[in-house]
């Protein structure tokens, strides 16, 4: 393992890994795809909001005051709700497109925010129907609006950077909304 930092390739890091030939690329791309950004920005944001609704779903729960008995069978439901939308994703996409259907997860994180009683499980219900969707639209967004294969890969990871950032800003604002409201 030490051996393997003592090698020397004699090229710089700017020759190995151009980055940022790559960030200038990328900012050229959106820049000239604005509803490339658009979608790409809210799927970000809504793929990071999911993952915290998988993880606190439970407190959500409790605070409606269900018995933890029923922990198992929600659980179910959500991983159950999941399979439809990565299954039905392009019919989805093309039946409501996909604004519609970022909008509509957005709409329904709104719901249960201010709604606060046992109506918002129903939402929960189908924002998890709509979270099987989010991951493989955007991607089959990008594979659809981007011919160049290196500019493909190169804003996947911008994606996947950019989702990395969303998710520690909404682990952020998801702690904040915890500790003000115990």
């Amino acid at each position: 393992m030490v051996k393997c930092t003592l090698i020397k390739t004699g090229m710089k890091i700017d020759e190995y890994f151009p980055f940022k030939r790559y960030a200038a690329a990328s900012i050229r791309f959106f820049v000239g795809n604005p509803g490339v950004s658009i979608v790409l920005l809210a799927g970000m944001i809504t793929e990071a909001t999911l993952n915290f609704l998988e993880e606190f779903w439970q407190i959500y729960i409790e605070r409606l005051q269900i018995p933890v008995a029923w922990y198992g069978m929600f659980l179910s439901l959500f991983i159950v709700l999941k399979l439809p939308g990565n299954i039905l994703a392009s019919a989805l996409r093309k039946r409501f497109g996909i604004r519609t259907i970022l909008s509509g997860v957005a709409a329904g994180f709104i719901y249960m925010l201010l709604s606060g009683d046992r109506s918002s499980l129903a939402v929960i219900a189908v924002v998890g129907l709509f979270s099987g969707v989010a991951d493989p639209m955007i991607s089959g967004y990008l594979h659809h609006k981007i011919s160049d294969n290196d500019m493909r890969a190169t804003i996947e990871s911008f994606q996947s950077l950019g989702l990395k950032g969303f998710t520690a800003l909404t682990g952020i604002g998801f702690g904040y909304v915890c500790i003000t409201t115990l």
